[in-house]
């Protein structure tokens, strides 16, 4: 039996799951809040500066998600415990950025807030599971 390694596998399995689940309601989230900014500008005075800035963190919110989930599904099926710490920094980034969408954008409607409670619901998930996925990591370095 040349070549069989007997390290255990580390990659935990609901991590991988939450961020599958993370990419299909994050593009949800962002086709809703795209909605929700042309409602807000045709139905309500949105001054046209803040609706810029709202859609610019909007996009930037986007590419932040777009690749934490790229590293940190990397990171957990490859056990790199730099690029989990990566993912989990971007984790708080973005989990900043949602906060902004949830309290302090120009009009915050109550769909705004489920929206955005369920993704910081998910983030929060992922938060716990990155961690325990990290240590698990660390762990088996040292050894």
């Amino acid at each position: 039996m040349r070549g069989y390694s007997s390290k255990p596998v580390l990659s935990s399995l609901p991590l991988q799951i939450f961020y599958e689940l993370n990419s299909y309601y994050f593009g949800l989230f962002f086709v809703a809040e795209i909605l929700l900014f042309v409602y807000k500008a045709e139905m309500l005075y949105y001054p046209s500066q803040t609706l810029g800035i709202d859609l610019g963190l909007l996009f930037v919110l986007t590419f932040l998600e777009m690749l934490r989930l790229f590293v940190g599904c990397k990171g957990n099926l490859t056990e790199r415990t730099l690029t989990s710490l990566f993912s989990v920094f971007l984790l708080a980034v973005s989990a900043a950025l949602v906060v902004y969408f949830l309290l302090w954008q120009t009009f915050v409607l109550r769909i705004d807030l489920v929206l955005c409670g369920i993704l910081l619901f998910l983030h929060l998930l992922q938060f716990v599971f990155s961690l325990i996925a990290t240590i698990s990591f660390i762990s088996s370095s040292e050894v």
